[in-house]
């Protein structure tokens, strides 16, 4: 009796492993041979689930940006008010990223493809700010309406907190410390800014 396979299991079990390598390698060095050692499998039966490189690298940055959009959505729709929500946010993509450091370098391993013309990575990453300075957008929109936060032009700040949440998730990957209490620290100190 032949073996059923679950493709999208087996989709996602290549997925986490290709996430190591893309973040152990970067994009340019890893091969598809790479992925498929670090599966356990011949890089012929990778090509069952992949067509490619780019569209592995693809298949994982969308794992990656749902997953981060998803922590998003979730802190905002917490049962606390608008400030304790921001806080929420970005602790929970801190943590994440502190966590699992190697989703953040896949994440930064999308720049290099971007500048080499890469239209549809480029058009995912715009989906992901625009829907993440959305959630911002509405809940600093929240916090005003509620009196808690000072009048500002909520989608101005919010894409202000957005450049602060990418540059807080850059420093991350790139260093080695483990300073995210700290930088959460500082980030509540802005946010505190916001507050009536």
């Amino acid at each position: 009796m032949p073996k059923i396979v679950d493709v999208f299991q087996k989709k996602t079990e290549i997925m986490h492993q290709a996430a190591l390598v893309f973040a152990e390698k970067g994009y340019y060095d890893a091969t598809l041979l790479d992925v498929a050692h670090r599966c356990g499998m011949g890089r012929t039966t990778l090509y069952q689930y992949f067509a490619n490189k780019e569209e592995l690298f693809t298949f994982v940055l969308d794992h990656v940006l749902q997953g981060l959009l998803a922590d998003m959505q979730f802190s905002s729709d917490a049962d606390v008010d608008a400030y304790k929500k921001l806080q929420l946010v970005f602790w929970r993509l801190g943590q994440r990223f502190h966590e699992d450091k190697h989703l953040l370098m896949v994440v930064t391993e999308a720049k290099p493809l971007v500048r080499h013309g890469n239209e549809d990575i480029w058009q995912r990453i715009l989906a992901f700010r625009r829907s993440a300075t959305e959630i911002l957008t509405r809940l600093l929109t929240e916090g005003m309406d509620t009196g808690q936060f000072v009048a500002v032009d909520s989608q101005s700040m919010a894409a202000t907190l957005y450049l602060l949440l990418e540059s807080l998730v850059v420093h991350l990957a790139v260093t080695e410390e483990s300073a995210l209490a700290s930088h959460l620290a500082n980030l509540d100190f802005f946010l505190n800014s916001l507050r009536r």
